[in-house]
């Protein structure tokens, strides 16, 4: 992603506050050029709204155009060399500002209600997966086949608490806020699949009941797509 015309601002190395040291990158902070900075007065460059542009510190330690920048990090004691060989070890990846990719099991990431499916990475210090869960935000009942609901939300995962679930990996999906407005494009529709609310798991009826029940993903379950999961829990 190119820098927008005109662009002011600073590099600098982030990482999520309690987070594991490999979830740190490099973000770009935007300083308007008629104001003093004052660093947490200022935002970060966005890809899209709420998502900052970055590049992950996997990617500074594993790319030859970083190099420079995974030494600059070494030599003021933002990363240790530990994590830079451990890193090193990991299999190869290709994860940018597009990437979804989890570091532990409750991180938030961003959801387009629009598609079925989404690619993601989980990673840790030593293990790095990559697949495709797949949502429940299709209707595929013979009156819709689509998705009902556009918008884009922040959700993270968390283990079950249900019974039904216990001494299982068994993950569900809460919705922690709406980027953008989440609109109905199906006229009429029943609500079949539940308009995801800030604060509630995504849920949806099945074609035996009209009670709602959560979506949930078995991360032993390989059909699932959970699977990559499994490595952060």
């Amino acid at each position: 992603m190119p820098f927008p015309e005109n662009a002011t601002g600073f590099l600098y190395y982030w990482q999520a506050p309690r987070g594991p040291a490999i979830s740190g990158g490099l973000r770009f902070r935007v300083t308007p050029s008629n104001t003093r900075p004052v660093f947490n007065e200022l935002v970060d460059l966005e890809i899209s709204p709420g998502q900052p542009w970055h590049i992950p510190l996997y990617t500074l330690v594993r790319s030859k155009c970083y190099a420079a920048v995974a030494l600059q990090l070494l030599s003021e004691g933002l990363v240790d060399e530990n994590l830079v060989s451990d890193i090193r070890k990991l299999p190869k990846a290709r994860l940018d500002a597009s990437t979804t990719a989890l570091y532990t099991i409750n991180d938030p990431f961003h959801i387009d209600l629009q598609n079925s499916r989404q690619k993601m990475f989980a990673v840790t210090r030593h293990n790095l997966a990559k697949g495709s869960i797949r949502y429940n935000f299709t209707d595929k009942r013979d009156n819709v086949q689509g998705h009902p609901f556009r918008g884009t939300v922040v959700a993270r995962f968390e283990r079950s608490t249900f019974p039904e679930h216990a001494n299982t990996r068994t993950l569900v999906l809460r919705i922690l806020q709406l980027l953008t407005p989440v609109e109905c494009v199906v006229p009429g529709y029943d609500n079949y699949i539940a308009q995801p609310e800030v604060g509630k798991l995504l849920c949806r009826q099945s074609r035996w009941s009209a009670d709602y029940q959560p979506w949930t993903v078995d991360c032993d379950n390989s059909t699932s797509g959970g699977g990559i999961l499994k490595i952060l829990l």
